[in-house]
């Protein structure tokens, strides 16, 4: 409890309390928590007894998305962990007794060598020796800094896979061990490999340039005169613009098909689930149909269209954390991505290729990509002129 309200009363963390080490894990999958932290049964007495026994075990789950967060969460809570022995240290009284306590632990643990148990005896005995000095020292005058905790040799804060025993018979003081697993909706809590991460940026950087292709050809059409030529035909603004719209929505759905093939036989990426993924690029398509069609709208030339085209989409790509992830952008421009469609975009395709999401969990971004998309089409076919 102590060691909890260090983390929640440090400042470095913004901490949700509350929930379930299921509930935790499940919302660091689907990105709505960027790390979760456990302390696993036992860390409170291993808190006691810092000398021997099984050392604090401190289990943390991060985003895969925002590998460079596992670092610095590491060092943070490696930080406030080892600030505790600091504590224990300024109180000899209740030191003496933890000394003790493992001393007493080290005589009934029969995996010590017989030539090892006299080294260790020496050591608790020396310790508790001085510790005995300090207890019957004077008060210290207000300023002094206490004894600091010896420093330890081993490194707690590396990115482990498995605990170890912490007792100084196998192989150094090791009070604290801190493990990093990432959190994904593979069956094993890891992504089949790193381009799993990348490959969302990528597709939705072919979508792009497709739906900006699409945009130049209509605007060329247009200025051309291709456009009045085709109204001598039997066609419909409807049929005209839909065709379009439908082409567009092929294409892109076809370029990220041909991606997603790359990355399956070539990087080896195994989709967590292939009717979600299917779904995303679904619905970014259409999204980036309606983008398409808005930018042909206001564009009055190809010169301009393009201009403006790719600074609109850049933007875009910029706020929404196609070029930089959003854990490194500043937090209003954080605030400010909800208005980008590539935000959802990442979010709806991530979680068919490593997230895992559900049905439930692709409502909220795929329901957001119809919606600009739906938005920017039926004000871009009014805006359009054929002449």
């Amino acid at each position: 409890a102590q060691f909890a309200a260090k983390l929640k009363d440090g400042g470095e963390l913004a901490v949700v309390a509350g929930l379930s080490q299921q509930q935790a894990q499940a919302a660091v999958r689907s990105g709505k928590l960027r790390a979760m932290i456990v302390l696993n049964p036992g860390f409170g007495e291993a808190r006691k007894r810092p000398f021997w026994g099984e050392p604090m075990h401190i289990e943390l789950g991060v985003d895969p998305s925002r590998a460079a967060l596992a670092s610095m969460l590491n060092g943070v809570v490696t930080k406030h962990a080892y600030e505790g022995f600091s504590e224990m240290f300024a109180d000899p009284a209740a030191m003496r007794g933890q000394v003790r306590d493992s001393m007493d632990l080290m005589r009934k643990d029969n995996s010590v060598a017989p030539a090892m148990r006299p080294v260790f005896e020496l050591f608790f005995r020396s310790l508790d020796s001085m510790l005995g000095s300090l207890e019957n020292q004077p008060e210290q005058s207000p300023g002094a800094q206490p004894p600091s905790a010896p420093s330890p040799s081993g490194s707690g804060g590396e990115r482990g896979d498995q605990a170890t025993d912490a007792a100084p018979a196998s192989g150094g003081w090791q009070p604290v061990l801190i493990t990093t697993k990432e959190i994904t909706g593979q069956k094993r809590d890891i992504p089949a490999n790193s381009f799993a991460l990348t490959f969302p940026q990528g597709i939705i950087w072919g979508m792009m340039g497709c739906a900006l292709s699409f945009a130049i050809t209509l605007v060329m059409e247009r200025t051309r005169g291709t456009l009045i030529r085709l109204r001598v035909a039997p066609l419909s603004r409807v049929h005209l613009l839909g065709g379009k719209a439908i082409g567009c929505f092929i294409v892109t759905c076809s370029v990220a098909a041909m991606l997603m093939v790359v990355a399956r036989f070539v990087f080896k990426v195994q989709p967590t689930s292939y009717p979600m993924l299917i779904l995303a690029i679904a619905c970014t398509s259409l999204c980036f149909v309606g983008v398409m069609m808005l930018l042909a709208a206001v564009s009055k030339t190809e010169a301009a269209g393009n201009g403006m085209g790719w600074g609109v989409l850049l933007l875009l790509s910029m706020i929404g954390g196609g070029m930089v992830p959003l854990e490194f952008l500043p937090s209003f421009i954080k605030s400010l991505s909800v208005v980008s469609p590539i935000r959802w975009s990442l979010l709806a395709l991530e979680g068919g290729i490593f997230r895992g999401s559900d049905l439930a969990e692709m409502a909220l971004p795929c329901g957001i990509l119809l919606a600009i998309g739906s938005v920017c089409f039926l004000l871009g076919t009014r805006l359009f002129r054929l002449d």
